[in-house]
């Protein structure tokens, strides 16, 4: 290993966990990959968990057990392993997928951890758009 990387995982063990956690999953996308990798190793050698690290934070103006309630079963996030709740994303009117090959048009929701904030589109298969 180099100075430079060596230096990076000095750097890093001397985080708390909760800078860890935050780096590895709201910040992940603000670190070099190595740097996010360090801090996930570094985790590890302390015994701290994702989910264990994030049980005990509760989201700001949530209240008690408003994530549980909302959240998509089955849906996990692919960054924290954090709850998925099913949103909308709205502006003038809700968002709609048109398929080109036969003009078939679907409602857009967006899946968002209720943990780190991870988002991801899904279109809805089930609801029928109205024209």
């Amino acid at each position: 290993m180099d100075d430079v990387l060596r230096q990076l995982k000095n750097n890093i063990s001397n985080l708390s966990d909760d800078e860890l956690v935050q780096m590895v999953t709201t910040d992940a996308g603000e670190y070099r990959e190595e740097a996010v990798e360090f801090a996930r190793q570094e985790l590890e050698a302390r015994g701290v968990g994702l989910a264990e690290a994030s049980a005990g934070e509760e989201e700001p103006g949530a209240e008690e057990g408003e994530n549980e309630a909302t959240a998509l079963p089955g849906a996990v996030c692919f960054v924290c392993n954090g709850p998925m709740r099913r949103a909308a994303l709205v502006g003038e009117k809700e968002l709609i997928v048109a398929f080109r090959d036969d003009g078939e048009q679907r409602f857009v929701d967006v899946l968002v951890c209720g943990r780190c904030g991870e988002a991801r589109l899904v279109v809805d298969l089930e609801s029928d758009v109205e024209d």
